[in-house]
């Protein structure tokens, strides 16, 4: 696997050859102010009810439980919003400079409906981290079980997981981008132009399948809870940042000197040509499996290839015309 080098930031015609926003409603309403508002009121009550009432060595049955459940949550929801709004503060501003498709604004109507679809998530959030800490071995009392294994051992962990879980990602996500799967991944590519809220705008069915992999990874290898909340927090943070389209410096070094890395400039190529580069925290399965491109010519050049591919095996399938153009299915939110 060879590094590449990339530009500061992409500029790329529209379908129509007008450089040009194509997502419209790019100016923020009071309606997406306050849904913006209320999701930091509910995290930041979470936290308070969980700083004045929550300790996993309280004397009662399932203390451990509440503790993994309220901080497994708060982890995972805060990494978002506090991301999404780093972005937004910064975005237009001082990292302008550095976003991938400068002329391009992300539709402000889809990023209002994505928070609210985040807040009515919560209601069975919990569900998730209950069923894993059941299925799990991890637990916060005392003993050689529950010793934390050390920094440096606990980031080993993390990686390894997180490896683990890229490669079940890129298997679900391949099985996504077929005929068969894109039911379950079409709301999820609405869009072309990426944002920090668009993360988890997917189909309740892709939301279990990725579940599955992330939390079943958890509940399997029972690592102990504070490795398991980092595992969460890297996680999380990692694909709210390949969903950010700006292409910062820190980002670019990572493309040159550790390319075996997944970044938002790989991501957001995904979105924006509808295929290719499957993965989120490495670049290694799509190397193997011949979906890694670097450029926007690259990505151009193997979707045409593998229409061409799938033509001559008789393929009337819509999905490869997504995949070819997708710019002529893909409609602004």
């Amino acid at each position: 696997m060879t590094s590449h080098s990339t530009t500061t930031a992409r500029c790329d015609p529209s379908p129509s050859g007008k450089v040009g926003p194509i997502d419209k409603d790019v100016e923020q309403s009071s309606s997406l102010n306050f849904a913006k508002f209320l999701n930091v009121v509910i995290l930041a009550l979470t936290a308070l009810a969980s700083w004045l009432f929550v300790s996993p060595h309280d004397d009662y049955a399932g203390s451990g439980l509440l503790c993994y459940v309220v901080n497994g949550f708060l982890i995972t929801e805060c990494t978002v919003v506090g991301s999404a709004f780093f972005f937004d503060t910064f975005g237009t501003t001082t990292f302008h400079k550095y976003k991938i498709r400068p002329e391009h604004v992300a539709s402000q109507a889809l990023i209002e409906r994505s928070i609210w679809e985040r807040i009515r998530k919560y209601r069975t959030e919990w569900i998730t981290y209950t069923v894993t800490w059941t299925l799990s071995n991890m637990t916060f009392e005392d003993g050689d079980q529950s010793k934390y294994p050390g920094v440096a051992k606990s980031i080993l962990q993390v990686a390894a997981l997180c490896v683990f879980l890229d490669a079940y990602v890129y298997l679900v996500h391949y099985w996504m981008h077929t005929r068969q799967g894109h039911f379950c991944h079409k709301k999820h590519h609405s869009f072309r132009y990426v944002n920090c809220w668009f993360v988890d705008h997917e189909t309740q069915l892709e939301s279990f399948l990725i579940a599955v992999g992330k939390h079943g990874a958890l509940a399997y290898f029972s690592p102990h809870p504070q490795t398991a909340f980092e595992y969460l927090f890297a996680t999380k943070l990692w694909n709210v940042v390949a969903h950010c389209g700006y292409n910062l410096p820190i980002f670019q070094w990572v493309d040159r000197y550790l390319p075996f890395m997944g970044t938002p400039n790989r991501h957001e190529q995904h979105h924006y040509h509808g295929d290719a580069n499957l993965s989120i925290f490495t670049t290694i399965f799509d190397y193997l499996g011949g979906s890694l491109v670097w450029t926007d010519d690259e990505a151009t050049q193997w979707r045409r290839e593998k229409f061409q591919s799938a033509k001559k095996l008789g393929s009337s399938d819509d999905i490869i015309q997504w995949k070819l153009d997708p710019a002529s299915v893909v409609k602004p939110q």
